[in-house]
């Protein structure tokens, strides 16, 4: 698995085949399971099975078993009306509640104007948090999720923490254990640009000025820019891409950026979270290069460790 260039380190992947909805997730004395629907390549789309991964952090994953006669069930999910309410603040609760009735992950859906989005799930966890998650894939496209030579299809974005700012906006942002994965800290100018040892790597801009544009360029066939309050993906180079050309939000200001890379799938959030592009990319050099030209107070980069080749083992 590790050898694979388009294999994920830290998006959850199927060792092979497809990865299809219903999907679900869940928190159980500590431990998150995750139920997915797989299909075996080569096998018809009635021709599934439901797998069950379990972590104790949301980032690390253990493959548990393949329920093929029906004895792994899903445990029931974690909801403020069952036995983790009395886990969540007061605080929390209303904010809490909210989510789990399901209007937010409608909104989650129609906030990700990337090109791969699709099938939003989550649950309240025992912190109170509701965390979401959604497949990379737009079951509808005309692009490909499997480019010739690849033996799996799909994944599933970065487990994201769902809240409102002060204006009742819905926020969805990747959960904060995946700093954890933040192995080396790799220098960006934010008017050159760095390269990186691999397509694994979070990027922030804070502190972006009001007045300027931004363009940055990813291994010179993907560019995010933001012009006249519009963030959008292009992908210059059709290969990159497969099939992709642009997505875009309508955003008016922007205040702050971040991108997670990770092999084959970009994900990018505009304040805090407030628009998402989410997107899957097939880059063809070993080492990823961002040349950047973003007027902006801080910015920060890490290279980001591969744990996904662990998860099947």
């Amino acid at each position: 698995m590790a050898d694979d260039r388009w294999r994920m380190g830290f998006h959850i992947t199927p060792r092979s085949g497809m990865i299809a909805p219903p999907l679900s997730i869940t928190q159980d004395k500590g431990q998150y399971h995750l139920f997915y629907q797989w299909i075996a390549a080569q096998s018809s789309a009635d021709d599934h099975h439901q797998l069950h991964l379990s972590s104790p952090n949301l980032i690390y994953w253990h493959f548990e078993d393949e329920n093929i006669e029906g004895k792994t069930q899903p445990p029931a999910p974690t909801s403020l009306t069952q036995s983790a309410a009395h886990l969540i603040h007061p605080d929390k609760q209303a904010a809490a509640l909210s989510f789990a009735k399901g209007p937010a992950l409608a909104e989650m859906r129609e906030a990700d104007h990337g090109f791969d989005f699709s099938e939003p799930f989550g649950s309240t966890d025992e912190k109170g948090r509701f965390i979401a998650l959604a497949l990379m894939n737009d079951l509808n496209a005309p692009y490909s999720t499997a480019p010739s030579g690849l033996d799996w299809t799909n994944c599933l974005t970065v487990p994201r923490e769902l809240t409102r700012n002060d204006k009742g906006k819905l926020l969805q942002y990747p959960v904060t254990e995946l700093e954890a994965l933040r192995m080396h800290t790799n220098r960006i100018d934010p008017l050159t640009g760095s390269l990186f040892p691999a397509h694994r790597a979070d990027i922030i801009f804070s502190n972006i000025e009001s007045t300027s544009d931004v363009e940055i360029d990813l291994d010179e066939g993907c560019k995010v820019i933001f012009t006249n309050g519009i963030l959008s993906l292009q992908f210059t180079d059709m290969r990159i891409g497969a099939g992709r050309n642009t997505c875009e939000a309508t955003i008016g200001m922007l205040h702050d950026l971040r991108l997670l890379i990770d092999c084959s799938s970009i994900e990018i959030f505009a304040n805090k979270g407030e628009a998402v592009l989410s997107s899957r990319w097939f880059p063809r050099s070993e080492s990823f290069l961002a040349r950047c030209h973003v007027n902006c107070e801080k910015s920060a980069a890490w290279t980001m460790d591969d744990v996904l080749y662990l998860t099947y083992e």
